[in-house]
């Protein structure tokens, strides 16, 4: 009876102590895939062509390795509010908006209930059948749409064309041409972006804020354009993947060619998220993930000051010499001296590390928000690695 008594403790114990499952490991990053189009002929795969069979195998095995798929709405929160994701998420993306989407990958996707989001190109839906490889139409859209597995967003309207240039050239169209000045260049881009995410939410009844740039190309009229005509996340064709803190207005995405099995794109995945090593600390304020990147030093969390200021109520001001901030709101008034590291909270000297670092003054965002009277929860293990600092009024 001992024996028996010690047998099943220790398998108790065993079953606490080890994984359950392939979920309960947090990856620290979100790896997004980039496909185009599928064919069902194998000598047609390619960089851009997959096979539906080879697509479902991929699709089969990333859920077996507990890969769980979100949408573009899910990865912009987490960037800018630090929503809770799961614990191994994964984008996936297909761009262009060829009818092999709503044929094959589609029912692909319904079938093993994994969530998909499409670039399309928007002019492209109402001339499906006159092209070199047909697209999906409206209505095929709107089912797709409607079903809760695919996500349609932006790939313009029709700046995936490829207009000749003055010096004989084919070039995209989101780069300047040599016929127009800049302003028109802006002009443009601005009306094409504008017009498809217009359209889209129109015709499908969701809701557009994201886009990827045609070609990948993107400069700073392209990045101001997409911004001032309502896109929030933007999606280049570098490889990488991504961590929180990046810039959500040039995300990397991972291509996936007609030739890799789904081990293939998990070692991709796991071989591109060894290239950095960001940050293991990031912070929420009043709900919303702090623009600046911290600096960790000695076991301390620093934000550059100007960070806090989204804080409501809170006013920051620099003397005229610029050596001495003072920081106040209806609790306290805090005054740095910059060049002597000299802290005071209502006229008495605290131990408040700060530092200044290239003209910018960093302050530990703990011990900050802290002595302002701010609502400060440690979540550790929040993302993977990753913990977070979330500051509330």
């Amino acid at each position: 009876m001992k024996k028996l008594l010690l047998f099943l403790f220790l398998i108790i114990f065993l079953c606490q102590s080890c994984p359950a499952s392939a979920n309960e490991y947090r990856q620290n990053y979100v790896p997004i895939l980039m496909y185009h189009q599928f064919d069902e002929d194998p000598s047609n795969s390619s960089s851009t062509t997959v096979t539906p069979e080879t697509f479902k195998e991929q699709m089969s095995y990333l859920k077996e390795a507990g890969y769980e798929t979100i949408t573009t709405d899910d990865l912009f929160l987490f960037l800018t509010r630090g929503s809770t994701l799961p614990p191994k998420p994964l984008l996936i993306t297909i761009d262009d908006g060829y009818l092999s989407n709503y044929t094959y990958a589609y029912p692909i996707l319904k079938e093993l209930n994994m969530k998909a989001t499409i670039f399309a190109i928007v002019s492209y839906r109402e001339n499906t059948g006159n092209l070199l490889y047909p697209h999906f139409n409206w209505e095929q859209a709107k089912e797709m749409v409607d079903s809760g597995i695919i996500d349609i967003q932006s790939h313009s309207y029709a700046c995936h064309f490829q207009f000749m240039d003055r010096g004989g050239c084919f070039v995209p169209g989101t780069k300047q041409l040599n016929n127009e000045n800049y302003s028109q260049y802006e002009e443009r881009l601005y009306k094409d972006f504008l017009m498809a995410r217009v359209l889209l939410e129109e015709k499908l009844g969701n809701k557009v804020i994201s886009m990827a740039f045609p070609y990948g190309y993107h400069d700073g009229a392209i990045k101001k354009a997409a911004k001032e005509s309502g896109y929030n996340l933007m999606f280049t064709i570098r490889e990488d993947v991504v961590y929180p803190g990046d810039n959500p207005l040039q995300l990397p995405r991972i291509n996936v060619p007609g030739h890799f099995t789904g081990a293939d794109i998990e070692a991709r995945i796991k071989k591109l998220s060894k290239q950095r090593e960001p940050n293991n600390i990031y912070f929420r304020i009043n709900g919303t993930m702090a623009s600046e990147e911290p600096i960790l030093w000695k076991g301390v969390s620093y934000l550059p000051l100007s960070s806090f200021a989204q804080m409501p109520g809170l006013t920051i001001t620099v003397g005229d010499e610029e050596d001495k901030v003072s920081v106040s709101n209806k609790k306290h008034t805090l005054e740095i001296l910059k060049d002597e590291s000299l802290v005071f909270l209502d006229g008495e000297e605290i131990d408040l590390p700060c530092f200044v670092f290239q003209d910018v003054l960093y302050v530990s965002a703990r011990s900050f928000s802290e002595a302002m009277g701010y609502k400060v929860d440690w979540i550790p293990k929040w993302f993977g690695d990753f913990s977070l600092i979330d500051v509330n009024k």
